[in-house]
Order: C-alpha cells, then structure tokens, then sequence
C-alpha cells in the first residue's frame, strides 16, 4: 500500500519488552500523497530538528521536532521519572506546482531547495520570524537550450 506519513524513532538502549520501550514514540507527518523524499537540517545549535518533506501531493512540508522532558513520558505509574518525549509541528506548507521529488537543505539550515516534477527548481529562505519564503524559481531548461549546450560541448 502507499504510506502517506513518516514514523519518527528514538532508540532506548533497554532490552526488547513485549510492548513498545519507553521513550519510542511516532508521530504521522500528514500528506495526502506518497512521500517522494525527506532531508534533516543541519543541527546549527537549534533548541529543536528540522525536517523536511517532499511529496506527490504537490507540496513541501518544513516539520520542528522537539524532546521534551516529562515525568509522564515514562510510562505513568510506577515508570521512572525524567523519560522523554518527542513532539512534532508543521511548521510550513510550501505549495508547489506539480509533485516534488527532492529537497535538500544548505549547510546552515536556513534555505531549502525543492526539485519538482517538470524539472524546475524552487529554493525557500527561512526568515528571522520562522517563516519561509520562495526567493527563486529556476525554470527547467527548453529543448533548444539543451540541444544548444550539447552542441557547444560536441
């Protein structure tokens, strides 16, 4: 079947139980397509992950991933205080022209570039808000561009 979600993982070091160790946790990550890609950001000393998510359904999603630390994450009574959780927020939806097949962040985590299906390129800047905004589109190149570059090189 198709999946339409992304499952994020913690590992705890414990032995295998016959339920799910303490400190795994999943959130899905809604689209309502096929996931075609997903890139983690650089860790540049944020509080938090970002991820982002490339998808059939035309859109990128930009996701903040955050532990938090809780006496409740350990399973309630009786657990241990001071297990883990994780949370996950959208936190933009970049629409897109046709479906995305890449993305891939630069070495700072504040831009994201987007390949889509026609072969033009987007490329989104994070701003000091949080928010993002597209400053590029990259048309893919004509059929006489292409045809002109292969005869230059010939």
């Amino acid at each position: 079947g198709t999946v339409h979600w992304v499952r994020v993982l913690t590992f705890d070091s414990a032995p295998a139980v016959s339920k799910p160790p303490r400190g795994v946790t999943y959130e899905p990550l809604a689209h309502l397509e096929r996931i075609h890609d997903l890139s983690w950001a650089p860790d540049m000393g944020r509080s938090y992950h970002l991820v982002a998510t490339a998808s059939r359904d035309r859109t990128v999603k930009v996701w903040a991933i955050r532990q938090a630390t809780s006496a409740d994450a350990a399973g309630g009574p009786g657990g241990e205080a001071g297990g883990s959780i994780w949370t996950v927020q959208c936190k933009a939806e970049l629409p897109h022209h046709a479906q995305v097949w890449r993305v891939s962040w630069n070495k700072c985590g504040s831009m994201l570039a987007s390949s889509v299906d026609d072969g033009s390129m987007h490329v989104y800047k994070m701003d000091a808000k949080g928010g993002w905004e597209q400053v590029s589109f990259i048309e893919p190149a004509h059929t006489s561009d292409a045809e002109l570059v292969t005869s230059a090189h010939s």
